[in-house]
């Protein structure tokens, strides 16, 4: 029995590339493919905050977010606290007076800077021109638990009945941001040891923090370092348990490295890193807000690190790449890079589960899946925080085979692939069995804008089963489609004389296509219903449900199976035989017109 396929006309693209691709993809991809299953690991969505940071064109600038003049309690002036972080290479500074709003450097309550010098701080005068720039309207609102806010004029009033939710609620009115200051404070976390482990632990301090963070958007996140990590030294303990909570439903909490400097000495230990285009308040606000940016520390006191010589190189971030489901992050001076999900059920602890510059969060699919998974890049001299990356897995495309399952002996059988669940998807390699003592290859065509590459291969595997392979591609830079669409029809002639049951099988299916970045990626996938039988026989009878050659009451008795069953049900494919009448249901009509035809 031969089997001599062809491609209907305008569908091949090329017989050059079909011997090229079909041969050499063939005999190494799909030989070597599985399909995923659902006890399979599959293709996970890795949200990343650095996803449109420009790592080559973007400047680093370094930000301290919270520090004090003698508006309230700190030691030097405004004037004082600008020029100290201008000379320590500071390019965005904030004044945060413990209720005392701060609109700008120049306007500070008392002993500000001068307008004059502002502007030339901002215009880099005596830095190359590499300017400094404040934040409009900033406060350590401290009536209740603190809080920074930024770009909001809003001032509590300590003593009063203030709630962090009201405080937050009122800048958030405003139009502004917050982050929560050093935590540990009020949790008990600040003690460090086994105490701050607990308390940071504690499910009433998390369940605090996890409502503020899902109620409010304007809090974009908290002070995992304060202060040489004095109180702030179990808030990366707490940090991850809010995160563990927040991230399963898409609330990203930003980690914040404040000195929350009281005096020029206390200036230099820690700060943010904000990953820009260019030096101004609108972009800064942005990066706050999408987690655009690292954190450095030279002190983290579960670490063992403290390096207090601000003269010492601590960790940088040059690069972060996210490619499928692996996570790579190229930095400098750094000894280790560790990547932490949760915390520990035993110790307690933040939950190291790798190490390296690059993870595969397929290897820790238990932990991570949708969740989140963060670095940390150590030296001696201190160590660099990434922002979470959130991991959801994703469901693998649906790939499904249909077709005739009856057809009068000497008619064509017509069958179709389809997939489901797919984005970008540009290229489809399938292999599939066809029992060749019942069918002849007659057209194979692609549909909804894929073309069929070269023509089916075809090899002979025993017992008149024969396989094909074939190649779809998309050049319109690929498909996306959430319900079932059709890519692929197959058209076989059934041969004259032989009756029975034939099979066609889907046995492989490879998908590849397109990322956000328009990288090359393949795409997981699941066959479901991978299997067709066709009936061959003679001619049916409408009436003959059971397609046994004779109207008798097995049919009827068949049909009622099907009672009431309609177009759409789960079952129909089945049902419709049963649907004799062709409206679409199966109803009383029906059974009626099968008795009617009975040959008794």
């Amino acid at each position: 029995m031969k089997i001599h396929p062809t491609t209907k006309k305008g569908s091949v693209i090329s017989m050059l590339l079909a011997v090229i691709l079909v041969v050499s993809m063939f005999t190494s991809v799909l030989s070597m493919a599985t399909p995923v299953t659902a006890e399979q690991p599959g293709t996970f969505v890795i949200t990343s905050p650095y996803a449109n940071v420009d790592w080559t064109a973007y400047g680093q600038y370094k930000a301290d977010f919270h520090s004090h003049s003698t508006n309230s309690d700190g030691s030097n002036t405004v004037a004082q606290m600008v020029e100290d972080h201008y000379a320590k290479g500071f390019d965005i500074f904030t004044v945060t007076d413990h209720s005392v709003l701060t609109e700008n450097w120049d306007k500070a309550a008392k002993e500000p800077i001068t307008t004059e010098r502002k502007a030339e701080i901002e215009a880099g005068v005596g830095r190359d021109g590499k300017g400094m720039i404040d934040i409009d309207n900033c406060n350590e609102q401290s009536a209740t638990d603190h809080i920074n806010s930024f770009f909001a004029n809003y001032n509590d009033v300590v003593g009063g009945t203030r709630t962090m939710a009201s405080t937050i609620a009122a800048v958030e009115a405003l139009g502004g941001i917050t982050h929560i200051n050093h935590a540990g404070r009020y949790t008990g976390g600040a003690a460090g040891g086994a105490n701050g482990a607990v308390a940071s632990n504690n499910p009433a301090n998390i369940k605090k923090y996890v409502d503020l963070f899902m109620t409010y958007p304007s809090l974009v996140g908290m002070e995992i370092v304060n202060k040489q990590d004095d109180e702030s030294r179990s808030d990366k303990i707490l940090w991850d348990n809010i995160l563990t909570q927040t991230m399963p439903q898409g609330r990203f909490v930003w980690g914040f490295a404040n000195d929350d400097t009281h005096s020029v000495g206390a200036t230099g230990f820690a700060w943010n890193v904000m990953l820009m285009p260019e030096l101004t308040q609108s972009q800064t606000r942005t990066a706050m807000e999408t987690g655009a940016f690292y954190t450095v520390s030279r002190i983290d006191r579960r670490e063992g690190i403290n390096a207090l010589n601000l003269a010492l190189t601590t960790p940088s971030i040059t690069n972060i790449v996210v490619e499928r489901n692996t996570i790579t992050i190229t930095g400098a001076d750094y000894d280790v890079i560790e990547w932490i999900s949760g915390v520990d059920a035993t110790t307690g602890m933040v939950n190291v589960i790798a190490t390296g510059a690059s993870i595969n969060v397929n290897d820790y699919a238990d932990i991570i899946e949708n969740t989140y998974v963060r670095a940390q890049l150590k030296s001696q001299n201190g160590i660099a925080y990434t922002q979470p990356f959130g991991v959801t897995a994703q469901a693998p495309a649906v790939v499904t085979l249909s077709g005739a399952t009856d057809i009068v002996v000497g008619n064509d059988a017509t069958y179709a692939v389809s997939v489901a669940g797919v984005d970008k998807l540009a290229t489809v390699a399938l292999k599939f069995e066809v029992d060749g003592a019942y069918f002849s290859g007659k057209s194979f065509t692609g549909l909804n804008g894929f073309e069929v590459l070269g023509n089916i291969e075809w090899s002979s595997v025993g017992n008149d089963v024969w396989v094909g392979r074939v190649v779809l591609v998309n050049l319109n830079g690929g498909i996306s489609s959430t319900d079932a669409l059709d890519i692929f029809e197959m058209v076989f002639a059934s041969n004259k004389g032989l009756l029975g049951t034939a099979e066609v099988r889907l046995v492989d299916v490879v998908l590849s296509g397109y990322d956000d970045a328009s990288g090359a990626v393949y795409l997981d996938s699941l066959i479901v219903d991978g299997l067709v039988q066709t009936l061959v026989g003679q001619y049916f009878s409408v009436y003959d449900v059971n397609r046994d050659g004779v109207v008798d009451q097995l049919d009827l008795t068949v049909a009622q199976l099907f009672f009431m069953a309609k177009e759409g049900d789960a079952n129909w494919a089945a049902a419709r035989r049963a649907d004799v009448n062709g409206d679409g249901r199966v109803d009383i009509e029906d059974l009626i017109l099968i008795l009617k035809n009975i040959v008794w």
